[in-house]
């Protein structure tokens, strides 16, 4: 916080637009999945979009409902990363497969 936190001597900390942005409060789970994998708190009209480790797209689609659960059993044990795009706004997260 340095000397002047906490007092209107303080700097603030500018806020940007992908902290500010409800697209950092999606959820996904199990992780590591099997069977599916779900995903929560979507914003409404987002883009999915599922990548396998070479960065292969596997998948995309625009989602319409704040959950919407995903078949995984046609995937193989793996790493995979999920991208959800919301109004030009872009989240990223990791996940596993294993069977």
């Amino acid at each position: 916080m340095g000397c002047y936190g906490n007092t209107t001597e303080a700097s603030k900390t500018p806020t940007t637009e992908i902290e500010a942005h409800s697209l950092n409060l999606w959820k996904m789970f199990p992780n590591p999945a099997k069977e599916s994998l779900i995903l929560s708190n979507l914003p409404n009209n987002s883009c999915v979009e599922i990548f396998d480790i070479t960065g292969k797209k596997l998948f995309s689609s625009v989602v319409n409902n704040e959950q919407t659960i995903f078949n995984t059993t046609h995937f193989e044990s793996g790493v995979y990363f999920i991208q959800v795009i919301d109004n030009g706004v872009v989240s990223n997260r990791k996940f596993v497969i294993g069977k």
